[in-house]
């Protein structure tokens, strides 16, 4: 403990001083994050997002948030079997701020996969 009383208050200052700063930088952050606008993106029974514009996950997501604007994703869908079949060109669609959508997809009986994106209400 300092003796002379100016000793404390220029500690004490100094405290005030760095949880000033990190006051500062908590609102700061807080602030860009809020600013920026998401939507929400879940999938279908059999479909995983395996990756998102130039992003590849280590492991395919079920849910993801994404920046509001023009995305291009990467779908990793099982048939009834249980076998992968990948979308290897993307697809590109744009995601309005704030929205909620799901991926549907299903296999038509000439083999081929449709895919949709749908805003999601729930």
């Amino acid at each position: 403990m300092p003796r002379h009383p100016a000793v404390a208050y220029l500690l004490l200052v100094r405290r005030m001083t760095s949880f000033r700063k990190a006051a500062i930088i908590t609102a700061l952050a807080t602030v860009a994050t809020a600013v920026t606008p998401t939507a929400s993106v879940t999938v279908g029974k059999n479909i995983a997002i395996a990756g998102v514009d130039s992003h590849t996950f280590k492991s395919p997501q079920q849910r993801i948030t994404v920046p509001s604007g023009r995305h291009v994703f990467f779908l990793l869908i099982k048939d009834m079997r249980g076998h992968p079949y990948d979308t290897p060109e993307g697809l590109e669609w744009t995601l309005a701020p704030n929205h909620r959508y799901r991926i549907v997809g299903e296999f038509l009986s000439n083999g081929q996969v449709k895919v949709g994106l749908d805003e999601d209400t729930k």
